[in-house]
């Protein structure tokens, strides 16, 4: 979507790696591995929280100036949303 916008993805190697078919399930493992440890948790949860409503509030403006259809990140936030209300 940002690419449709015109911004550069910097470095570019790192996008071409993000793509890579082959470098895909290494990348969901990292992750993986990254959300069991306790290092996520470090942060504040409140700071955690208004910095993912920023971003998908700063997410929708992109999204609508892009006018592309984005149903992964559309699942994500109604997952978000979700999690937000029942936390009330």
């Amino acid at each position: 979507m940002l690419e449709t916008l015109g911004y550069t993805i910097t470095p570019a190697n790192i996008a071409n790696f993000v793509r890579n078919r082959r470098y895909k399930f290494l990348i969901y493992l990292l992750l993986k591995i990254y959300s069991l440890t306790p290092i996520p948790s470090l942060s504040d949860p409140m700071t955690m929280t208004f910095e993912t409503i920023a971003l998908t509030n700063a997410f929708d403006d992109l999204k609508q100036k892009a006018n592309i259809p984005t149903p992964n990140w559309d699942a994500l936030e109604s997952q978000i949303s979700t999690k937000k209300n029942t936390n009330r």
